[in-house]
Formats: C-alpha cells, sequence, structure tokens
C-alpha cells in the first residue's frame, strides 16, 4: 500500500512538472497512467478489505483465493 501511495505521488509531482513546462503529451499520458493507477488502488484496497473480512471470519485460504479471483476478474 506504501509502494502504492509513493506512485500516486510521483504521478502527481511529474505532472505539475509537465504542466509547468506546458508538455501537453505528457501530460495527458501522465493523467491516463494516473487513472490506472487508481483503479489498481482500489483493487488492492478491495483485495486487502476482503482478506481481512476473510481471516475475521475464519474462512480458510483457499476458499478466499477461489473468491479473490471472482474480485479480480470483475476489475480486469
Amino acid at each position: 500500500v506504501s509502494d502504492y501511495q509513493k506512485r500516486i505521488n510521483a504521478l502527481t509531482s511529474l505532472t505539475e512538472d509537465a504542466q509547468a513546462a506546458n508538455d501537453k503529451s505528457t501530460i495527458n499520458f501522465l493523467k491516463r497512467y494516473r487513472k490506472e493507477e487508481i483503479v489498481d488502488g482500489t483493487l488492492l484496497q478491495i483485495i486487502l478489505d476482503e482478506v481481512r473480512s476473510a481471516k475475521k471470519a475464519g474462512i480458510n485460504m483457499q476458499q478466499t483465493d477461489h473468491y479473490l479471483v471472482g474480485v479480480i476478474d470483475r476489475y480486469h
């Protein structure tokens, strides 16, 4: 999760630099990439939440893995 936050912060900083340089193609690329990162971050958070919930409920790892494959398939 901390790596994800570092990537988002770096993308924000790079986008600001590109805006200061008025580099429209780089700005567009970074914005598209940031959107993808946000989707991945959302999926990461969902996976973490589901694993925590499964652990609290006493669900075994195999069942949790099977369920998570379905979650991931819905997002990708």
